[in-house]
């Protein structure tokens, strides 16, 4: 998602409980780039005076990143104990939230079955999950500037083709940027 899209999900206002927490949710992990597993189990004590610092669950390593004004925000709102989620339920009510938020551009996506590649056109908001956030975390702070060395450091990734490949780029970002630099 991009940067205009991930404040039009934050500033939507939701009547439904589920939704607002999920949305929430999500914010977080747009802004943390952490996984689900971790986003989700923040708490007071991992919290620095500008950063976020957790043991990741899937590595076991100590990662450290942001503390975003949004997520900050959040927290507060939460008193520092976030919502219980499943990752199942996160995963069909983010659609909801995002359909809300007008996410309904058309994408052109490709899916392997075995070997074989099909292309698809979706609406974006489909699309959406709970890993989006993270990989909106890293694709944003990319067409930012960030180094690929500190967006990794976050991400756990290793390598910079691995990651080169893992966020999203569109065509449109490729433009401007070249725009820019002309």
């Amino acid at each position: 998602l991009s940067e205009e899209e991930v404040n039009e999900i934050f500033n939507l206002k939701l009547d439904n409980k589920m939704l607002n927490e999920v949305r929430d949710l999500f914010i977080i992990g747009c802004r943390t780039g952490l996984r689900f597993s971790d986003f989700t189990r923040i708490e007071k004590e991992n919290i620095l005076e500008n950063s976020i610092k957790i043991r990741a669950k899937k590595t076991n390593e100590i990662v450290e990143t942001i503390l975003h004004p949004q997520t900050k925000e959040i927290l507060n709102k939460y008193n520092f104990k976030l919502p219980v989620v499943s990752s199942h339920n996160f995963n069909i009510n983010i659609k909801k939230v995002c359909e809300l938020a007008n996410i309904n551009e058309t994408i052109s996506c490709e899916v392997y079955k075995g070997n074989i590649k099909t292309s698809l056109k979706k609406v974006k908001f489909e699309m959406v999950s709970a890993h989006t956030a993270r990989r909106t975390f890293a694709t944003i702070l990319y067409l930012k500037k960030a180094p690929a060395k500190f967006i990794m450091s976050v991400t756990g990734h290793k390598k910079e083709s691995t990651f080169l490949k893992y966020i999203k780029l569109k065509d449109q970002d490729v433009i401007e940027y070249l725009n820019k630099v002309f």
